[in-house]
């Protein structure tokens, strides 16, 4: 056994497993696995809090999978997720930390299909990762049975609740078995998924990992002030001077699409991801961005978590988050793990009440934002991009 294997096996996870999580690269436990991964392999109900990044996604992938019987026909682990995005990023974690097993996951996500997702329920799936809509809709229609199922996990709590599918969730629960194993992981906790949970799990061990709602310490904050009319400008100096891979967000679809518009005129290699692009526009953004033919990409809050792309040098708030929450969600993209990133906000006038709220929940001081009030009408002769 390599060293990898040897080090998860210590905490009670098989030969199989800890070759899995090897052969995906890793080298030992990150804390969260650490502490995570024994009382779900004692039959736990868990919740579990971390950081974005923390690699809270294999802490539950692998110790199911030692839990699984893959001689069984049925549906035995259900893995709800708020977004297209991370139930393909979910699913592919059970893949690739399941090689050792004879797995077969299938993803059920809207935006597509339904043809392609009833094919690989055909091919009798040991686990399921779902997005709440579609996953009611095939409930519904009877093409889906969970009567069997042993494990339920609800991943990204917060953001379900963000979103507004906590209410399909309870709905969800109606299909499954009372009698069941259940792990929420959350970046918060607020009171809705507290709540939620009290009557959902069975006496959970709770883990914390980290300082709740923190970016990666290791994250350069900065913030500068504009008026909403020079962002477009300013936006193309940031971008001429950082010449590594970039994610913007923007507070609407209509802005993301504009904003990527402007950067393609401009001649940088720029994607956009949002609500209204379809399933195969998405893929394509992503990909293309992940493996660099784009160095740019433009999105909404659809893209502020479930998102593992690496080497992101810069993450812009083109438009500030609605709340001091999203903005660590957001921001949580650049600087994972042991990296160090970079997160610039640009900030209007109207937005520095949001500003004072990410300092007081971040305990970040940005200490080089210097507001400027009496100096906008100075700047009327600058040259501008209405984005």
């Amino acid at each position: 056994m390599n060293q990898g294997a040897d080090a998860f096996s210590k905490l009670g996870l098989s030969g199989p497993a800890g070759r899995g999580a090897a052969a995906a690269g890793f080298i030992a436990p990150m804390e969260i696995q650490k502490q995570v991964i024994p009382p779900v392999l004692a039959g736990q109900d868990l919740i579990g809090c971390s950081q974005t990044g923390s690699g809270k996604t294999a802490s539950f992938v692998l110790p199911l999978l030692d839990l699984l019987n893959f001689s069984s026909a049925r549906i035995q682990a259900l893995v709800v997720v708020p977004t297209r995005e991370l139930c393909q990023q979910v699913a592919e974690a059970f893949r690739t930390l399941g090689s050792q097993h004879p797995l077969k996951v299938a993803e059920i996500f809207g935006g597509v299909g339904y043809h392609g997702q009833r094919q690989q329920l055909e091919r009798k799936p040991q686990v399921i990762v779902g997005t709440p809509g579609r996953l009611l809709d095939l409930l519904g229609s009877k093409v889906l049975d969970f009567q069997q199922l042993r494990f339920l996990v609800l991943d990204e709590a917060d953001r379900m609740l963000d979103m507004g599918f906590l209410p399909q969730v309870r709905r969800i629960l109606d299909y499954v078995p009372k009698k069941r194993q259940t792990l929420m992981f959350s970046a918060t906790i607020p009171a809705e998924v507290s709540s939620f949970a009290a009557v959902s799990l069975n006496h959970p061990v709770r883990i914390q990992v980290g300082q709740r709602a923190k970016p990666p310490a290791q994250l350069i904050q900065e913030a500068v002030e504009v008026n909403s009319s020079e962002k477009g400008r300013k936006l193309l100096e940031v971008v001429g001077a950082e010449p590594g891979t970039i994610l913007v967000f923007v507070g609407t679809k209509r802005r993301a699409d504009t904003v990527y518009e402007g950067l393609v005129r401009a001649g940088h290699r720029a994607c956009v991801i949002h609500g209204n692009r379809d399933q195969k526009e998405r893929n394509k953004a992503l990909t293309g961005f992940s493996s660099g033919k784009y160095r740019i990409m433009v999105a909404t809050d659809v893209a502020q978590r479930g998102l593992d792309i690496k080497d992101i040098a810069l993450v812009l708030n083109y438009d500030l988050p609605k709340s001091a929450e999203d903005y660590v969600h957001r921001v949580g993209r650049t600087g994972r793990v042991d990296a160090v990133g970079r997160a610039l906000s640009f900030v209007t006038i109207a937005e520095y009440s949001t500003l004072k709220e990410i300092e007081r929940l971040t305990g970040h001081a940005f200490q080089n934002f210097v507001p400027v009030k009496a100096s906008l009408g100075s700047r009327r002769s600058l040259p501008r991009r209405r984005w």
